[in-house]
């Protein structure tokens, strides 16, 4: 893609939230994830969608159970915190089995996605500029 060129987004819809995408990028659900991925590059973003039944999410205990499941301690200070449009959001990455990992969960009003990203390799800067941008597209219904 031409870096002079302006990103054309794409909107997709999931169960209760909306993300923008680059068209350059292509889309795929397996399993009722959807996964969105440069052709041309080596990872992919996946996004998973749970109801909680209006329950209050509490962000810290489901980055700590989702770690724990792929065999990480949560640790405060490789968490980063902030808000999106969608809500409050904990971010953190790291490398597990020779393979980078983003993960990224917000939360709100009985809402959480788990928005992970992970490659081959450490995304070049643009790549994160892209991922920053999808996330930051992010909207569930009601916010």
């Amino acid at each position: 893609m031409d870096s002079d060129e302006p990103l054309q987004l794409v909107e997709f819809q999931g169960p209760f939230f909306k993300l923008k995408f680059p068209s350059h990028w292509e889309m795929e659900i397996i399993e009722d994830i959807p996964a969105f991925f440069d052709p041309m590059g080596g990872g992919a973003l996946q996004v998973v969608s749970a109801q909680k039944n209006d329950e209050p999410v509490n962000l810290e205990d489901e980055m700590t159970q989702y770690l724990s499941q792929m065999g990480i301690s949560f640790d405060p200070e490789k968490i980063a915190s902030f808000k999106i449009q969608a809500g409050p959001c904990l971010a953190c990455e790291f490398i597990k089995e020779d393979r980078f990992w983003l993960l990224n969960m917000i939360g709100q009003e009985g809402k959480l996605l788990i928005v992970m990203y992970n490659s081959d390799e450490v995304p070049d800067p643009d790549t994160v500029s892209i991922l920053m941008n999808i996330i930051q597209s992010i909207r569930l219904e009601g916010s």
